[in-house]
């Protein structure tokens, strides 16, 4: 684990790494003319804007929600349209029929140049029924206004928002079934098709109880829809629950619960998923203090537990989890009140690989300060995350801004051949060498060769441990650092496990070693049959193993073969 803090970067154009720190290599998302170099803010922030108290990404464009800005009267809100190749702001976004107090921009989703955007205090006709609103982020024009079909006051439908191709889903956590009182709180979710602005679907829970807060928090993937559900009971207080539901058939696939569910822990107060994964924050888990936090990562397709990831550093009231968010095999995970470094609620972001459950990196803002809750939004599209503190003053008092890193990433990719570049094994990753593997015949005992070049693999560079299969009785092997003219034997060092190639940068073409075993003398006999005698060469097999280890994550490893046999 690397802990990343982006220092003010030089004047540069759009991508700029910022040196080394820690031994790794931390990547910002700087942007012209801003200080630190990765921080973005509303054109015309004011205080108490709470600017980053949602956010969302969809390839070159970032939408943050500010739900507090005033407009021309107070706590309207707006949502803020930027361009992520200058970071530059394209649109700033308002309702309509914006009123005062609709806190539009409370909830943020993105896709297919549609912006989705909840006010989930809009009146409607009554009171805090809730709306959202749809853009087309080509125009900046508002396309709908999509609102519940059973709305009822207090439902604060669009407090949660997420998007998928052409659907939306958007939680009313706090509206109640068909005959249920005002002050039920059981929550719904419901399905938008975002070019008719139709409704699709309502969703509640099957076991649904008051004060669930059902709708809390939405995640949508193809035709799978997650609801989390943080405070349902379960066998306890609040323990909390997320539902998986299949779209088009309305069908409840599964209800997921903490394999470790305790009371009061808020299961479910972050959903996101994908087609590999599911994960659901319960950022008041206790782990061995109080309100630490934790994230639950479910398999999706066999709905089982993977991992419980929780912070390298976790402290009391930190509340890991309060935000989440996925791509592919990564994952980002905000703490929002972490204290930072001698601070108080600084905030602070994890990033995590979700086929290992490590810790990757941690992201903190290079000018934080107490009170800014960084961490409280968090998004991710590939590698690039942006991160919502909505507490931050910039030049006033809470007008917020959102962050932006690269989570790092390196691993190492060995390349084998039996000429140099006559390579197999690119972007191909195991522990027993399948699909890497030369092999070689020794004719008459003579030498033979294969040459192992390892790269770097990611989007940074790292120092890599290289690892060589020893002789035996039969064979010896030599390994040899091939660099231009020089050559090296560095073959006590492979088989001690401790050669290193330092710096390795996904841009070189990689470091090379030659690795040549030699039958022994001994697999040579003369036989001799009556008068005659002839020599043969007795077969045997010998295998050689090449690990390359990252020195920065040790799960990142990669394994070629070299197999030789005598003839």
């Amino acid at each position: 684990m690397k802990s990343i803090t982006f220092p003010p970067p030089a004047t540069s154009f759009l991508i700029a790494v910022i040196g080394s720190l820690i031994g790794t290599i931390g990547h910002a998302i700087p942007f012209p003319d801003r200080t630190p170099g990765n921080k973005l803010t509303a054109s015309d922030a004011a205080d108490d804007d709470e600017f980053g108290y949602s956010i969302a990404q969809s390839g070159d464009l970032l939408v943050v929600g500010a739900h507090l800005e005033d407009g021309p009267g107070l706590d309207r809100g707006a949502a803020y349209v930027l361009d992520l190749r200058s970071g530059s702001q394209l649109f700033k976004l308002t309702a309509a029929d914006a009123q005062d107090s609709d806190r539009f921009g409370l909830s943020v989703a993105v896709a297919n140049r549609l912006c989705v955007v909840g006010a989930p205090e809009e009146d409607g006709d009554g009171t805090n029924r809730g709306s959202v609103y749809v853009f087309d982020l080509s125009t900046g024009e508002q396309r709908f206004k999509l609102v519940a079909s059973d709305a009822r006051d207090g439902d604060q439908f669009g407090y949660a928002v997420a998007v998928f191709g052409r659907r939306a889903i958007i939680g009313a956590w706090r509206a109640e079934g068909s005959g249920d009182p005002a002050s039920a709180d059981k929550g719904a979710a419901y399905i938008f098709d975002l070019v008719t602005g139709e409704q699709i679907a309502r969703f509640s829970a099957s076991d649904g109880e008051n004060a669930d807060y059902f709708g809390a928090a939405v995640a949508i993937f193809g035709n799978m829809a997650l609801v989390g559900a943080y405070r349902e009971d379960g066998g306890g207080s609040e323990h909390g629950a997320a539902y998986l539901y299949e779209i088009d058939t309305g069908i409840e696939v599964a209800k997921l619960t903490a394999s470790d569910a305790g009371d009061l822990e808020f299961f479910g107060r972050s959903v996101a998923l994908n087609d590999r994964s599911i994960l659901v924050g319960a950022h008041r888990d206790s782990g061995g203090g109080s309100n630490r936090g934790a994230v639950y990562v479910f398999d999706f397709v066999t709905l089982e537990e993977r991992f419980k990831l929780t912070a390298s550093d976790a402290a009391d009231n930190d509340e890991f989890g309060f935000s989440s968010c996925l791509s592919g095999d990564l994952a980002v995970v905000g703490a929002h009140l972490e204290a930072g470094n001698g601070g108080s609620q600084r905030g602070k972001a994890y990033a995590f690989d979700l086929v290992t459950g490590e810790e990757l990196a941690t992201f903190t803002a290079a000018d934080a300060e107490n009170a800014d809750r960084f961490g409280i939004s968090v998004c991710l599209e590939g590698d690039k995350a942006f991160v919502g503190a909505f507490r931050e003053d910039g030049m006033g008092s809470s007008r917020g801004a959102a962050y932006g890193f690269v989570v790092p990433d390196v691993r190492p990719d060995n390349l084998i051949g039996s000429t140099i570049g006559s390579n197999m094994g690119k972007n191909v990753w195991n522990s027993s060498g399948t699909g890497q593997t030369v092999s070689a015949g020794s004719s008459r005992l003579a030498k033979v060769s294969a040459w192992l070049t390892v790269t770097a693999n990611g989007n940074g560079s790292d120092d890599f441990r290289i690892s060589g299969q020893s002789g035996d009785r039969d064979f010896q092997i030599t390994y040899t650092r091939h660099h231009a003219t020089q050559r090296a034997n560095i073959t006590a060092s492979m088989i001690a496990g401790l050669h290193s190639e330092p710096n390795l940068d996904p841009v070189e073409s990689g470091r090379l070693i030659r690795a040549e075993v030699t039958p022994s003398p001994a697999l040579k006999k003369r036989v001799r049959k009556g008068k005659r005698s002839r020599i043969v060469y007795t077969r045997r097999n010998f295998v050689a193993k090449m690990t390359t280890v990252s020195e920065t994550w040790s799960t990142r490893s990669d394994v070629v073969v070299f197999s030789v046999g005598t003839r």
